[in-house]
Parts: C-alpha cells; sequence; structure tokens
C-alpha cells in the first residue's frame, strides 16, 4: 500500500493492512478528536475514521453541585466539544472511497452540532435500529452518544443493535454494512 507522508503504517495480521492519520488542523491538539485508519482489504481501500469528542460528564457534575455557577463553564465546554465536531466532520467529509466514522461522539443525534456537523451520513441505528439505543447510562438517564455513520455513496446499513452491557461505561454499538457493488473501493 502507498502512503502518503502523513500516514503511519501499523501491521494488522491477516489479510487487511492498515494505515492510520490524525487531521492537520487537530494535529496540535492533545487529544485529536478523529484519527483515520485507511484498511487496505481485499476489496480494496476502506477508510474507518476513529471519534471521541470532548465529554460534558465533569461539567455536567460541576452544573449540578454548583447550579447556575457552572453554567459558564458548560457553555465553553460545549464550545470545545462543538468545534471538535466540526474539525472531525471536516477532515472525514469528501473521501473518494469508502468511509466509516464510528466512535464516542458524546453528543446524542438531536443535537443541533450532530445534525449541523453529521446529517449527510446514514446514522446506522437510526436507520435501522429498534428502540432508544442507549449506549451510555448515567445516573439518572440512558444516551445514545456513540454512532456508527456510514457514506450513503458506498454503504447500505442492513441492521444496528445496542450490544451486551460489558460493565464499561459505554455499551457497543454493533452494525452490519453492506458495501454496494456498484460502489467499490479504490485499490492503493
Amino acid at each position: 500500500m502507498r502512503l502518503a507522508p502523513d500516514w503511519k503504517a501499523c501491521p494488522v495480521p491477516g489479510q487487511a493492512r492498515l494505515a492510520t492519520a490524525v487531521s492537520e488542523i487537530a494535529r496540535d491538539r492533545r487529544n485529536p478528536p478523529v484519527l483515520r485508519c485507511g484498511i487496505q482489504t481485499p476489496a480494496g481501500l476502506i477508510h474507518a475514521n476513529c471519534v471521541h469528542l470532548y465529554t460534558l460528564r465533569k461539567v455536567l457534575d460541576a452544573v449540578r453541585g454548583r447550579w447556575w455557577k457552572g453554567a459558564t463553564e458548560l457553555e465553553r465546554v460545549i464550545g470545545i466539544r462543538n468545534e471538535e465536531s466540526e474539525i472531525a466532520s471536516q477532515f472525514c467529509g469528501a473521501q473518494a472511497v469508502p468511509t466509516l466514522v464510528l466512535g464516542d461522539f458524546n453528543m446524542t443525534d438531536d443535537s443541533a452540532a450532530f445534525r449541523r456537523d453529521w446529517s449527510r451520513w446514514q446514522d446506522a441505528f437510526a436507520s435501522r435500529g429498534f428502540g432508544f439505543g442507549y449506549t451510555f447510562n448515567s445516573r439518572k438517564i440512558g444516551l445514545r452518544i456513540d454512532h456508527v455513520l456510514a457514506d450513503p455513496a458506498h454503504w447500505s446499513v442492513v441492521s444496528c443493535e445496542v450490544g451486551p452491557d460489558f460493565r464499561g461505561q459505554h455499551r457497543p454499538l454493533i452494525a452490519e454494512l453492506l458495501l454496494r457493488s456498484n460502489a467499490r473501493p479504490a485499490s492503493d
């Protein structure tokens, strides 16, 4: 596999070969919000973008404890998360190869930033899931903040469900996707 200068090759057992890249915009951040994995499969190249956006958990605890005094910090942290979402969306968009975006977005699909940045993608659970799809349970409520998104030009969503509770902070989201036969990956 030929790699661009900003990609790093990672050996993966089996037939697939993997390379990773981080958005230039996010490269100077301590925790970049997205990492692209270029996976060379027998069918060709596929991009899987792994997202982990800034969490609101600590600031929500502060708001709960200090009430209105935590509002300024809440606005600041929401701004960071929304900026990371925009950066990740720009990095993931406009790919010529079959592309997936998956991970912990730390926002529900009905948030303004999610709708702004991710509406052009197929949301696997929204299109083929059933029920609430909670992937994260707080002390009082469940939320679906983990997502599997697929570019509609290359993928069809067959099914999506929330996996079993492994006693972690998040439950897995299991999606079955079908690569459209008229949209084969590029072979690099």
